[in-house]
This record gives C-alpha cells, sequence and structure tokens, in this order.
C-alpha cells in the first residue's frame, strides 16, 4: 500500500500533536506538583544543611582565613573609618572592597555571623 505526500505529512502531523499534547500534559502534572510542594512548605533541606541563620554551612578554608585576615583586616578598616559602626552593613562594605568573587563574600559574611554569635552580638 502506498501512501501519498499528503497522507505521511497528515501522520507526522499526528504524531507531533501528540508529542505537544504529551508534553503539556507532563509540564501541567509536574507544575501542580510544585505548587502542591509550595503550599505545604516544600521539602525538607538536605540532610547536614541548616536553613537557620545561625547555623551556616562554610568551609574551613573559609574559617581560618577570616580568622586569620579577613576579621582583623575588618577591624582595621573599622578603625580608620570615620567613627563606622561594627555592623553586617559596614561588613559588607569593608568586603565590597576586596577582590572576592560573591560566593566568598557570602561566605565571609557567613563567617561574620558566626562570630557575632559567638561572642554575644557584642563586637
Amino acid at each position: 500500500m502506498r501512501y501519498s505526500t499528503l497522507q505521511i505529512a497528515g501522520i507526522f502531523a499526528c504524531r507531533r500533536i501528540f508529542g505537544c499534547l504529551l508534553v503539556a500534559l507532563t509540564c501541567a502534572l509536574l507544575a501542580t506538583s510544585e505548587v502542591a510542594r509550595a503550599e505545604t512548605g516544600g521539602a525538607p533541606p538536605p540532610p547536614g544543611l541548616s536553613v537557620e541563620p545561625d547555623a551556616p554551612v562554610v568551609s574551613r578554608r573559609f574559617l581560618v582565613q577570616y580568622q586569620l585576615f579577613i576579621y582583623p583586616a575588618y577591624r582595621n578598616w573599622l578603625a580608620s573609618s570615620n567613627g563606622e559602626i561594627d555592623s553586617l552593613s559596614a561588613f559588607t562594605r569593608f568586603l565590597a572592597n576586596l577582590p572576592l568573587t560573591q560566593y566568598e563574600r557570602f561566605c565571609y559574611a557567613q563567617c561574620y555571623f558566626m562570630h557575632r554569635g559567638s561572642q554575644g552580638g557584642r563586637p
């Protein structure tokens, strides 16, 4: 049995329409499950990670560099500024002057939070 070009085009068009409907149905199911997850609070964080601001996950390398270099340089920067108060905004301004990546700034800010928390919020 021979098919005409028009019949073959119709068969491929039906397959494309069916494929598009299948993709749309899959997307709709996934979107529905994402909405349901968002309404219930989402999935819990992976083990070992914390969403609490007082318990960030920072590598030991960043903690050591913060204690040995970053924090002492920040304290010197504070002492040479015109009455700048020790705060997160001052620390982020200090980090903005250093040649760091955004990720490194984030990690050092987490170290600052941990350092401040261990001192009871005192400078």
